[in-house]
C-alpha cells in the first residue's frame, strides 16, 4: 500500500465487518482497533511520537439463540486478535500491551480470516494476540502503542479475529477489516511544503551571509 495517497477520515471507519455470514438478523460484530491520539516520544535523535490504542470487542445477540454472536479465545486455533498495518518508522522494542496481550512485529500478514487487506511488505506490521480468559461480552482494552520516528497519521488497514458462538458454525473463526490511523509518510502536499520551507530557509541565510 503506498501510504501517500490516504485521505484523512473519520477515525476507526469499518470498511467492513463479519465476512462469515452470520445469519439472517444478525448484527455484525467486531474486535478493532481505535485511535486514541499520539503523545510526545523520547527527544532524539530522531524525535520519537506515540502513537495510542484501544481494542474494542463488541459483539451481538442472536435472535434465535439469546446468545452473543461471538467471543473472544485467548488461545488454540481461533485466538483472537488484531493487527495494524503498514507502519512507518516504527521504533524496535517501543510495542506496548497490556495484560493479557502479546504482540508480533512482521512484514507480512498477520491476516484475520478470510480477509486480504492491502499490505506492504516493505513495511512492518503490529498483531497484539489476546491471551485471556475466553469471552463473549463487549469489552474494551487500553494501554497499546508503538514508537515512531513518524508524528504523521494517516489511515491503513487493520484486521481482527473472534470466533463464531452459535449456529452450525459456531467454532469457527470470523475475520474483520477495517480502517485506523497508524503512522504514515506525509502527504504529497506536506512534503512540498517541507521542501518550500527549506528554500526559503536557505535563502535567509544566504541573504544574511550576503549582508555580513
Amino acid at each position: 500500500m503506498t501510504t501517500t495517497r490516504k485521505t484523512p477520515l473519520l477515525t476507526g471507519l469499518l470498511c467492513g465487518l463479519g465476512l462469515l455470514t452470520l445469519g439472517a438478523g444478525d448484527a455484525r460484530a467486531s474486535f478493532l482497533p481505535v485511535f486514541q491520539g499520539t503523545t510526545a516520544g523520547p527527544a532524539g535523535p530522531p524525535a520519537q511520537t506515540v502513537f495510542n490504542y484501544r481494542l474494542d470487542f463488541s459483539t451481538s445477540i442472536d435472535g434465535g439463540t439469546g446468545q452473543p454472536v461471538e467471543r473472544l479465545e485467548g488461545a488454540g486455533v481461533n485466538q483472537g486478535f488484531v493487527t495494524l498495518y503498514d507502519i512507518v518508522g516504527l521504533v524496535p522494542g517501543s510495542v506496548v500491551v497490556p495484560a493479557n496481550f502479546t504482540f508480533t512485529v512482521q512484514n507480512t500478514g498477520i491476516n484475520a480470516f478470510a480477509t486480504a487487506p492491502s499490505d506492504d511488505p516493505l513495511l512492518p506490521n503490529i498483531t497484539f494476540r489476546y491471551t485471556g480468559a475466553t469471552i463473549s461480552t463487549d469489552t474494551s482494552f487500553s494501554g497499546f502503542s508503538y514508537n515512531s520516528t513518524s508524528n504523521i497519521a494517516a489511515l491503513d488497514n487493520t484486521t481482527g479475529q473472534t470466533t463464531r458462538n452459535t449456529g452450525a458454525a459456531a467454532g469457527t473463526p470470523i475475520g474483520n477489516v477495517g480502517f485506523v490511523e497508524v503512522a504514515a509518510v506525509p502527504e504529497p502536499a506536506s512534503i512540498a511544503l517541507m521542501g518550500l520551507g527549506g528554500v526559503i530557509l536557505l535563502g535567509v541565510v544566504r541573504r544574511r551571509r550576503a549582508k555580513a
